[in-house]
């Protein structure tokens, strides 16, 4: 596709504004607009202009101490990772250790001249400086602070944070290229002022040179406000936070008013526009749905501490949302489908669970938006730290959301349950930018253990051809023809032709959930998936790819379902796999459905993008399946999985039943 053909279809599908305001930031980085209003030079501010929010209740005295007293189990990790931290090394997207202060990269330049790409960045991958320089680690010091065991704690995290502003003057290097990554530091700057304003031994003036960092930051948020709103995602919420955390924390200064009530706005207008009715969040992904839930809790704390209340509106979204995600998180572990973009965040991890576990976020997220006690985390009462936590930022308990109505149902997603697993349906109307290709997507889990696996990300910025490799089509659990997407591939992360989604129930059934998309009306078919289950834990997905029109002649296609499964030692027999251990089994079969049987089925196993077995002796070139059989847990890092792939070629009209036993 031609760029221009690309450009009208931008701007017919995701609107005339957003480009626009692209637009607008690219003239003010060309033009020097934006290094002119955000100078490197240090700007000093009256010390008056720098006084904190008064605290009223001590971090020693709080529910978030006593909670630790109850819990003396939870200590030695928290006091091992915090040494960790104090000798230099975080831990990023949930496992990845790395430097601290971003391996000491000397910026020189102001951040305009990396946005521009006039100046290179070191790594292929920015999300690898980003991620330390969130500052993220602030949160787990704070953790182990709350047992009150090390009065040098403050002082020694301080030191890190002098030396992350020497690596880092204001609006100078990469890290002051992206607004919600400068916002991202103004939450743990407030929170590092929290948590240690008492402590002994801090150095002179130490308040006052952090409030100063903290309006560096604040100033830096408003010239590019326009490049977050055209994004219509996190980059939006997350920078209205970061405002009103400024405006709230330093009250005294000339511009806290102004940052306040920008960011109150913002924030408001975008949870109106970002979540809709059914609780899905814009961005299709269960970690950003995360992420948002984050940054509303932080924002529903220092809104009640600040005396402000939500409006109405944003309860009932937040409502919607938190029912959402905790409709997806299975008790017993805390997982999720791995769904859409995962990026690796958990922007406040005050939390000792880890990062897959949803349950910290899913419970504090319902004792703050829902009428009722959420129910995600009955069993382990370390799961609810996060709620106390909150709590102490508001400075009170928080009051239960009074629901003038009844939450909306989820209509983006099905779910059904029997015995000890469960399978979930995606298939939400699109109607923003998605991340990924993959509607119809189907996750099933067996005791919280996911047995069909959603491939995740690995990594957005990556040397060919891993840069965003897993967001197509062909790589999730569901159907693709001729192996094409169902949407139109126009960017890194945009897609285009967003395809029309219908259930075929719109009630919630116990026994069967369907639904149909014609993201292959191009080629004259629409793809329709039934699932429902049999006797206990017995599985059937039905897969027709049929004519988009009753028409004489249909055009035959070629379909493929697959199927990503763990990778585990897998027997293959005549048309399926089979998998038995003293913990679990699993066997997963594909024939052809009813009324389908004259079809000629060819059957591929590939692991980690290595073709373990075709029966059909198809030989297949490494390039065409590098993306096949992997599993992306979290951001940067991929595992080998199975790809169990099942091909009708030529058919006008093509059905496949899988059956599924765990």
């Amino acid at each position: 596709m031609n760029s221009l053909v690309r450009g009208l279809k931008t701007i017919r599908q995701v609107g005339v504004l957003p480009v626009m305001q692209v637009g607008l930031y690219r003239l003010g980085l060309l033009t020097g607009y934006y290094r002119r209003l955000t100078r490197s030079a240090p700007v000093f501010d009256e010390v008056d202009h720098l006084k904190w929010l008064e605290q009223s209740s001590s971090l020693a005295s709080s529910t978030v101490a006593i909670f630790f007293k109850e819990h003396p189990e939870l200590e030695k990790d928290c006091q091992e990772y915090a040494e960790s931290i104090l000798s230099g090394t975080c831990t990023i997207f949930g496992d990845h250790p790395v430097d601290i202060l971003g391996g000491r990269i000397v910026a020189a330049h102001h951040w305009t001249e990396f946005e521009r790409k006039k100046i290179s960045i070191t790594v292929d991958d920015i999300k690898i400086i980003w991620e330390p320089a969130r500052l993220g680690w602030i949160f787990s010091l704070g953790r182990f602070a709350a047992f009150n065991k090390d009065e040098s704690l403050g002082k020694r995290g301080w030191t890190l944070l002098e030396g992350f502003f020497k690596l880092n003057p204001v609006n100078v290097g990469p890290n002051w290229m992206n607004g919600q990554e400068v916002a991202l530091r103004i939450l743990a700057l407030a929170f590092f002022h929290e948590v240690f304003r008492d402590c002994p031994d801090m150095p002179d003036n130490w308040e006052n040179i952090l409030a100063q960092k903290v309006v560096d930051h604040a100033r830096r948020i408003p010239p590019t406000l326009v490049y977050a709103r055209s994004q219509q995602n996190n980059h939006l919420l997350v920078e209205a936070a970061g405002l009103y955390t400024a405006g709230v924390f330093l009250p005294s200064h000339p511009e806290a008013d102004h940052w306040k009530k920008t960011g109150w706005q913002v924030f408001h207008q975008a949870l109106e526009d970002q979540v809709n009715n059914d609780g899905l969040y814009s961005q299709y992904s269960t970690n950003y749905h995360r992420l948002m839930l984050q940054t509303a809790l932080w924002m529903k704390a220092i809104a009640t501490r600040n005396g402000d209340t939500f409006p109405e509106t944003s309860n009932r979204k937040l409502a919607a949302a938190t029912n959402w995600l905790n409709g997806l998180i299975m008790p017993q572990t805390g997982r999720v489908p791995n769904y859409g973009h995962n990026d690796g965040a958990c922007i406040i991890p005050l939390t000792g669970h880890p990062f897959d576990d949803y349950r910290p976020v899913g419970m504090a997220a319902g004792d703050f938006f829902l009428p009722m006690p959420s129910v995600v985390g009955v069993g382990d009462e370390t799961v609810r730290e996060m709620t106390f936590w909150f709590e102490w930022l508001a400075d009170s308990d928080i009051k239960k959301n009074e629901m003038t109505e009844p939450i909306n149902p989820v209509h983006s997603y099905r779910k059904m349950v029997n015995s000890h697993s469960t399978a979930i349906l995606f298939a939400p109307q699109i109607n923003r930018r998605p991340g990924q290709a993959d509607l119809l997507h189907l996750g099933l889990f067996s005791k919280g253990e996911p047995v069909l696996l959603d491939p995740g990300t690995y990594r957005y910025n990556a040397n060919q051809p891993w840069n965003n490799a897993l967001a197509c089509t062909r790589v999730h659990n569901t159907v693709s023809v001729f192996e094409k997407d169902q949407m139109l591939k126009a960017g890194l992360f945009l897609w285009l032709d967003w395809p029309e989604v219908k259930w075929e129930n719109e009630l919630v059934g116990i026994s069967q959930m369907a639904a149909s998309h014609n993201g292959f009306s191009r080629f004259g078919v629409i793809h329709k998936r039934t699932v429902s289950v049999g006797q206990e834990n017995e599985w059937k997905i039905i897969d027709e790819v049929l004519p988009q029109k009753p028409i004489d002649c249909p055009r035959p296609v070629d379909a493929c379902v697959q199927w990503l499964l763990p990778d585990l030692a897998w027997d293959f027999s005549q048309n399926g796999l089979n998998f038995l251990d003293d913990s679990r089994r699993v066997n997963i079969t594909i024939t052809s459905a009813e009324n389908y049987e004259s079809q000629d089925i060819e059957y591929q196993i590939i692991r980690a993008g290595t073709l373990l077995y075709s029966s059909q002796n198809v030989d297949i070139p490494a390039d065409d399946i590098f993306n096949l059989g992997w599993y992306s847990p979290t951001y940067g890092k991929k595992e080998p999985a199975v790809s169990f792939r099942a091909f009708v070629r030529n058919r006008s009209s093509i059905g496949f039943l899988t059956e599924i036993v765990v």
